[in-house]
């Protein structure tokens, strides 16, 4: 009886030790919470009503550090299966390279449909079984439509508040700096850009960043150029680049569009605006 009491004691002991540390919090529920929260975005895809538009997302993952080589491994196999199988528009990842256990999967599809149905096939599922044992935070999922599409309450587009900003002088030098950096001045590289606009400005925004994707997409070191709206919050934008080298960066910065969207920054950009540097994982 003795005995048995004591392990009942050693056990109550353990538990608190635990919770006070916040070790079994992190290791017993973030798996649980993690397929939950996965569970919970497939269903809100009902309530967008975008079974045929498209639809994007932006998923960030922060990996413990000792598994980041078991990510990549993970990542590389539901990549494979889902590029191959599921035609998506677009489904990548790529790893920061200031930060290499922070990555991001980008993800642009048809429609809401094509989602869901990837999400239910066996390489999407196992990845998500395995993800959830090898994450220190639960992933955030931001979602995205196509910047060229229009949505009510926008307001009319008012080139003049653009075209009345001074001229800048755009420069690539932090980027540069940046990815010099981490060894990558002549290597591929993504940049994610945040940008947060002000009330009303959504349509001007949207406007430039139609005409900068279809002039930028012809330049030869653009690998993928596209703007997106999140969904709920249409005062943000996220710009997609992929560039082939930062030579290619610095010859775009110089063109007439870019700096036509930068004097658009000007006119609605808000408070902000974020630029995070990434290494495109190869599959």
């Amino acid at each position: 009886m003795a005995d048995s009491l004591k392990k009942i004691l050693l056990s109550l002991a353990v538990v608190l030790i635990g919770m006070t540390i916040g070790v079994l919090p992190l290791y017993a529920q973030t798996p649980k919470l993690q397929q939950d929260k996965e569970q919970d975005i497939v269903k809100h895809l009902d309530s967008l009503n975008r079974r045929s538009a498209p639809i994007a997302s932006r998923s960030l993952f922060i990996i413990k550090p000792e598994r980041v080589n078991e990510f990549i491994s993970q990542a590389g196999e539901v990549a494979l299966f889902t590029n191959g199988k599921d035609s998506p528009i677009v489904y990548r990842f790529f790893q920061n390279i200031e930060q290499p256990n922070q990555f991001v999967l980008f993800e642009e599809w048809s429609n809401s449909t094509a989602v869901k149905r990837q999400r239910a096939t066996p390489h999407a599922r196992t990845f998500q079984n395995r993800l959830a044992e090898l994450i220190a935070k639960p992933v955030q999922v931001q979602l995205y439509r196509p910047a060229s599409e229009r949505v009510n309450g926008e307001g009319k587009v008012d080139r003049s508040l653009v075209e009345s900003q001074p001229p800048t002088q755009p420069t690539a030098s932090k980027t540069r700096e940046r990815l010099e950096r981490h060894g990558m001045g002549k290597a591929p590289f993504v940049l994610l850009v945040d940008i947060p606009v002000k009330e009303g400005g959504a349509a001007i925004m949207k406007d430039t960043a139609v005409r900068v994707q279809v002039a930028t997409l012809q330049e030869p070191g653009s690998i993928r150029y596209g703007y997106y709206q999140q969904i709920e919050q249409p005062t943000s934008f996220l710009l997609f680049e992929w560039w082939r080298t930062f030579n290619d960066m610095a010859l775009h910065v110089e063109l007439p569009h870019f700096q036509y969207l930068m004097k658009t920054f000007g006119a609605v950009g808000g408070d902000g605006r974020t630029v995070g540097i990434y290494r495109p994982l190869p599959f």
